[in-house]
């Protein structure tokens, strides 16, 4: 199983040996003794719905990989099944959301990568839930789309496999809540962006997609920078540093909170100014009038 054992609270049946390396002891007797460990969770809806509507367009990545490409129509049609579960998992969140309730819900936080002290440590909240939901929305309306129509040149399998690896992306980012988590959810949108703009996009296409590698290149590295200035100066207890992001709501030191607020702001301002001059031009080349 490789389970690291951290502190069992229990009745040990066979004190003489250690869970689960015993061949005596079954997984029965580890429930009938009561035994109980924070790293282990129950699946359940509360835990692992945001989880499974995160990652099933990752799976149906996966899954259009393997699937030869003279499949055309299957491949558009697993794209459908696949946004289409995925929204069906978000819209049931929404009608099981509290919203009388504060703070998150939906939640699972366990061990992720024990050397940093990273988690996966994911959850929604009143203001993530609308956003995380019109994710779905747009993706499977862009999968309907796809039915009929594929941009130039074509390439169905690639271009729908990376539009369900950017749905991921996209919605891992509002429910992270582990800086780490967020960086790599982050970073998963950048890599499919750049490909879906250098093969299928308009023209001077090449341009646009090396200028888009760029910016959120040197933002990721702002970023970056910004996460770990605050993981190095956070303490919760016992000089334990983390990437809890509720934790680091308020790090030590307005001298601190004011480096890693520039960092971050420099890291959205690579992309804002991509986005302002992409609106710009499109403005000019589309509306001559001042409107």
């Amino acid at each position: 199983i490789g389970i690291d054992i951290i502190a069992w609270e229990c009745d040990y049946p066979h004190s003489d040996t250690t869970w689960p390396n015993s061949p005596e002891f079954t997984w029965k007797e580890f429930q009938d003794a009561g035994c109980t460990d924070p790293e282990i969770h129950q699946m359940t809806w509360e835990n692992s719905a945001i989880t499974i509507a995160t990652l099933l367009p990752l799976v149906g990545a996966l899954v259009i990989a393997l699937v030869p490409r003279q499949y055309d129509k299957g491949v558009r049609a697993l794209g459908i099944v696949f946004t289409g579960a995925a929204l069906a998992f978000a819209i049931a969140i929404t009608f099981t959301f509290d919203y009388g309730a504060s703070g998150l819900q939906f939640q699972l936080d366990t061990s992720w990568i024990p050397a940093i002290d990273a988690r996966y440590q994911v959850g929604i909240d009143g203001i993530s839930l609308p956003l995380y939901v019109l994710t779905f929305v747009l993706s499977f309306l862009c999968a309907i789309y796809t039915w009929r129509v594929v941009p130039k040149p074509g390439k169905t399998k690639a271009f729908i496999g990376l539009m369900l690896l950017l749905e991921t992306g996209m919605a891992g980012t509002f429910i992270a809540f582990d800086l780490i988590l967020f960086f790599v959810f982050w970073e998963l949108v950048l890599v499919p962006m750049y490909f879906l703009i250098g093969i299928w996009g308009s023209s001077n296409r090449e341009y646009a997609a090396i200028k888009f590698f760029l910016y959120t290149l040197f933002g990721s590295v702002f970023m970056l920078l910004g996460f770990l200035a605050m993981f190095f100066n956070s303490d919760i207890g016992g000089g334990v540093h983390t990437f809890d992001i509720i934790a680091l709501q308020h790090p030590a030191g307005e001298d601190l909170r004011v480096v890693i607020g520039a960092l971050r702001i420099a890291a959205s301002l690579e992309r804002m100014g991509d986005l302002a001059e992409h609106v710009a031009k499109q403005a000019r080349l589309r509306f001559p009038r001042p409107s």
